[in-house]
């Protein structure tokens, strides 16, 4: 009886993480990846420019077309870490760079101009911008 018993437990659990690798490769493919999204542009939308950083407020001209705006951080210095990509919704302008605790080094800053095209989220992205290279502290 107790063999039984372990027998059909081990099967459950065998089952359980089949379940979960399915679900997570489904997951997954649903979504476009980071370097994707990155590389997706519009003709119509063109990217920021005139680039500032006053202290830690990062400004930027704004886009008539756009309803939104992503922002991607880069350490300089390591190429791996960190590395952020802001969504900013709305027509804003600036980004106060203070506000995501930057650890101390020396970083580029890009941005694009997001839009959304319709009711069911389809976005059209200009390309990212030049870089704007700033240090930390401000």
């Amino acid at each position: 009886m107790k063999k039984n018993i372990k027998k059909i437990s081990f099967k459950i659990k065998i089952l359980c993480a089949v379940a979960v690798v399915v679900f997570v490769i489904i997951s997954c493919s649903a979504y476009p990846d980071i370097q994707e999204i990155d590389n997706r542009t519009s003709s119509t939308l063109h990217a920021p420019h005139r680039l500032n950083l006053d202290g830690a407020i990062f400004s930027w001209n704004p886009i008539s077309a756009a309803n939104g705006y992503t922002l991607k951080i880069e350490c300089i210095e390591n190429s791996i870490d960190p590395k952020y990509h802001i969504s900013i919704a709305g027509a804003g302008i600036s980004f106060n760079l203070a506000t995501l605790n930057l650890p101390n080094g020396n970083f580029s800053i890009r941005i694009r101009a997001n839009k959304r095209e319709s009711e069911h989220h389809i976005w059209n992205y200009s390309d990212f911008s030049e870089p704007l290279f700033f240090a930390v502290p401000f």
